[in-house]
């Protein structure tokens, strides 16, 4: 024999790589019939219409099934959050609790001139009371540093629909993190961002009109729009009791009611932000969501 064997030799051998999971990009839509002529139809890949940073894509896949939840509560406990603000608050964090499923999991980051994180990933039967007194409140408002944590618990969620919620007067004023870093996070997140405005000064008297959502939504403080910029959520008022469960029941439907879209990008993954725009062919639908995703490749496993 002219040599040792190769597992004796010592040398470094080349392992084969291989890529784990599929390459597929999932998208959750919310769906409106403008017309609100009819009920909302099925829909099948051939009713939308998907670009990815002006590429047209192939569709796998439309589903409408109703899923389980991972939702955290971003919670604006600062001074300015005082009076009915507070009430409101509360109140609002309380309701959206109450009507999670079993099957969900809920969190809670609370945020002032820091951001805690009181409550992680557990069921929603095992939230505790929200006693707003055990939190120092401080002047200070670090509402980036608030969703920017909230965000960061979505790793660690158990659920493909993720979202977070954000209740707050809208303000920006101490985050330690600049607005970049929390726009870089939330690219790089596939959870929704959702905001409630506690405003007792946006209550409006009399009976709701037909379209209670539509009249919920608020155009927010820049602040409270900025962090929930494209994410694919939106911004309800809640400046009273009534309206705290209308905006909760709105939020809750949309996020169950959503349809999951999946395709396999032509571009290969290269770690780059990619830009979706999605249409309904029909146009009497009008389709929200995320403004695009960061096109991680699959993670590398060697043999």
């Amino acid at each position: 024999m002219d040599g040792g064997s190769i597992l004796g030799s010592g040398r470094n051998t080349a392992q084969p790589i291989f890529r784990t999971g599929v390459e597929l990009v999932r998208v959750s839509l919310s769906v409106q019939d403008v017309s609100r002529a009819r009920p909302l139809p099925a829909l099948a890949p051939g009713d939308f219409v998907v670009q990815e940073d002006g590429v047209p894509q192939v569709i796998d896949h439309v589903s409408h099934e109703p899923q389980a939840l991972s939702l955290c509560i971003a919670l604006d406990v600062s001074g300015s959050m005082v009076g009915r603000r507070r009430e409101l608050a509360a109140e609002a964090a309380r309701t959206v609790f109450s009507v999670m499923e079993p099957e969900d999991e809920v969190a809670l980051v609370v945020f002032a001139q820091d951001a805690m994180v009181p409550l992680r990933w557990a069921s929603p039967a095992a939230v505790p009371g929200l006693d707003w007194a055990q939190w120092v409140m401080k002047d200070d408002t670090a509402i980036y540093d608030g969703v920017r944590a909230a965000l960061r618990l979505m790793d660690t969620a158990r659920h493909a629909q993720r979202a977070v919620l954000v209740i707050s007067d809208g303000e920006e004023r101490a985050s330690t993190q600049p607005l970049e870093s929390l726009v870089t996070t939330r690219l790089q997140s596939e959870a929704q961002v959702f905001g409630f405005l506690a405003d007792p000064a946006t209550a409006v008297r009399g009976r709701f009109p037909k379209d209670l959502a539509e009249h919920l939504l608020r155009p927010p403080p820049q602040d409270l729009g900025t962090v929930v910029g494209d994410s694919g959520g939106v911004v309800y008022s809640i400046a009273d009791s009534d309206r705290i469960v209308a905006a909760t029941l709105a939020l809750v439907s949309d996020l169950r009611g959503q349809f999951t879209l999946s395709y396999r990008p032509v571009k290969p993954m290269d770690g780059s932000y990619r830009r979706l725009r999605i249409s309904a062919v029909d146009r009497n639908l009008r389709v929200r969501h995320r403004g695009g995703y960061l096109a991680s490749p699959a993670p590398e496993v060697r043999r």
